[in-house]
């Protein structure tokens, strides 16, 4: 039997242990930088905390809904020009147009488009946009009375795109009535064609959401 002087740095089975934890640990602390320093900024919308939920607000919707207002879209190059219609009056001097990423705040861009006269608006890109986008169109104020909404535009646009009020979801309420006995449970009604035996009186409602085009 031999004495085996090597330093423990200079051999195998040290290094194939530690290397896979050296490699966790590296990329747990790259992940919680990344965490901390950075922010997802993925929600571009008008929303309020109510208790634990999250509502969204639609008088914006509702108000460009009530005006009738609508837009059209047409991309040059860099440049954009929007046609405004609706029962707006005054029109407003200037607009913004968010260009909305679908996955970081980062890749946003707003442009600010000048009124040309009879609800016909320009503006201009500082540079060259591709991919998919969101639209949001609202005037310049701090507080938006109204806006108007496009879906995965493709840019650069080659076609006109059409802005329109988003829709609200409607709720409905369905009611399955339960029997009542106090004594031997009978078969009762059911609309999903089942047998559904008597128990004290119950109302069970179910919320069942519907999203309107």
């Amino acid at each position: 039997m031999t004495d085996d002087n090597t330093p423990w740095y200079k051999q195998f089975w040290p290094w194939f242990i530690l290397t896979p934890l050296l490699v966790v640990f590296a990329a747990g602390f790259s992940m919680l930088y990344i965490a901390i320093a950075t922010d997802d900024g993925v929600v571009v919308d008008n929303y309020y905390k109510d208790g634990k939920a999250i509502i969204v607000r639609h008088e914006e919707d509702r108000y460009a809904r009530s005006l009738g207002l609508n837009a059209s879209m047409t991309q040059q190059g860099l440049s954009f020009t929007i046609d405004l219609k609706g029962d707006l009056r005054p029109m407003p001097e200037e607009l913004m147009l968010h260009i909305i990423y679908p996955t970081s705040k980062a890749f946003d861009v707003d442009v600010v488009l000048k009124h040309q006269g009879l609800g016909r608006y320009s503006g201009k890109l500082t540079e060259a946009i591709e991919g998919n986008r969101k639209l949001q169109l609202q005037p310049m104020t701090d507080e938006s009375l109204w806006r108007l909404h496009a879906n995965s535009v493709s840019f650069p646009a080659q076609t006109e795109i059409r802005l329109l009020p988003k829709q609200e979801c409607a709720w409905i309420s369905v009611s399955i009535a339960v029997c009542r006995t106090r004594l031997n449970p009978i078969p009762c009604r059911s609309t999903a064609k089942m047998n559904i035996f008597a128990v004290p009186a119950v109302k069970v409602r179910l919320k069942l959401l519907f999203h309107r085009v």
